[in-house]
């Protein structure tokens, strides 16, 4: 009797205690996605300049290798605009792009990433507005509140050339600007060849249309898909909350060895700068009516990823090496 009330009560003990374990596994790592889809190998850290995978999970490998093969003509830069909802905007770069040279679109490829827009898709307004043939569209299937960093991760992963030009929907360009970036990318591969370091393009110049004001982009990034990884891209436990992808990856790629920001200006005085249309409506397009009610709603969401940078940087929480939290689909193909 005393036998089996000794198990009874071990039994009960247990149970207890893996309850409390899972729930506060649970808590712990709510808002840090429990799976995902890759895996960056070796783990980055301070430093540490070696060369980095990712390894994708076996059920993304087929439509990455598919997505891939099926970019036939070889390109020298992939343009990459994040979406979300921003049509308005979209319209408007469509129409700068279908004037630049044969000679020039049969350089780049444009892949637009949308970030589960739930009022008008990049590929409807595609459709309705493009006869391009060189833009590809992804959308995310998940709508993860200020995904920047994972959209920015999806596209790295599916460009089918070594640069790419990671921009937003709401800046367009000349082509002027465009013939600065093959530029870039040519003096970005003779500085490798020459001295083994991988540059990084980042703060171009940008043009308000309305005011005249010129601010550099503090987002704007072109590099190629080795020093992105390599720097450790974009951490994705910082999704959920506004602010701080720029930051956390600009530092990381400052402290990795190998790697060289550098300001496009000082390689190409005359580059033309990006122009800002958001302004340049004179109207409140959806994107900035999608903004200020986010940024209304989760005014601290800022506080908690500037804490989460905070420990990072200092080691007390560890980087994260899991990437693609989310599901995917290619939509024009």
């Amino acid at each position: 009797m005393r036998r089996t009330s000794s198990v009874s009560y071990r039994s009960l003990l247990l149970f207890v205690l893996l309850f409390l374990f899972f729930s506060f596994g649970y808590k712990l790592n709510a808002h840090f996605a429990s799976w995902y889809f890759a895996r960056l190998e070796p783990h980055w850290s301070e430093g540490n300049g070696n060369e980095r995978i990712l390894q994708i999970d076996s059920s993304q490998i087929s439509p990455i290798y598919n997505y891939k093969q099926s970019q036939q003509s070889k390109k020298i830069l992939t343009v990459a605009m994040l979406f979300y909802n921003d049509d308005n905007f979209l319209v408007q770069n469509i129409g700068v792009w279908e004037k630049f040279p044969k000679s020039l679109l049969s350089k780049i490829k444009f892949l637009i990433i949308d970030d589960a827009s739930p009022r008008c898709t990049a590929a409807k307004v595609i459709q309705e507005n493009s006869n391009l043939a060189d833009i590809d569209v992804v959308r995310i299937t998940e709508d993860k509140k200020w995904n920047i960093g994972g959209a920015r991760n999806l596209a790295m992963t599916l460009s089918s050339t070594e640069y790419v030009f990671l921009t937003d929907s709401d800046l367009t360009f000349t082509s002027d600007f465009l013939e600065a970036l093959f530029f870039l990318v040519e003096y970005a591969r003779t500085t490798f060849f020459r001295e083994r370091v991988e540059l990084i393009f980042t703060q171009f110049p940008r043009n308000f249309m309305d005011s005249g004001e010129s601010k550099p982009h503090p987002a704007v990034m072109l590099l190629s898909t080795h020093a992105y990884w390599k720097a450790g891209g974009c951490d994705e436990d910082f999704v959920g909350s506004y602010g701080y992808t720029d930051p956390h990856f600009h530092w990381r790629a400052n402290r990795t060895p190998g790697l060289k920001s550098l300001n496009p200006v000082s390689v190409f005085t005359a580059i033309a700068p990006l122009v800002q249309l958001e302004k340049a409506l004179h109207v409140q397009t959806s994107k900035e009516a999608y903004l200020g009610r986010i940024r209304a709603m989760n005014a601290k969401n800022k506080t908690r990823n500037a804490k989460l940078f905070s420990e990072k940087c200092a080691g007390s929480r560890p980087w994260s090496n899991q990437y693609l939290r989310f599901t995917w689909k290619v939509e024009n193909k």
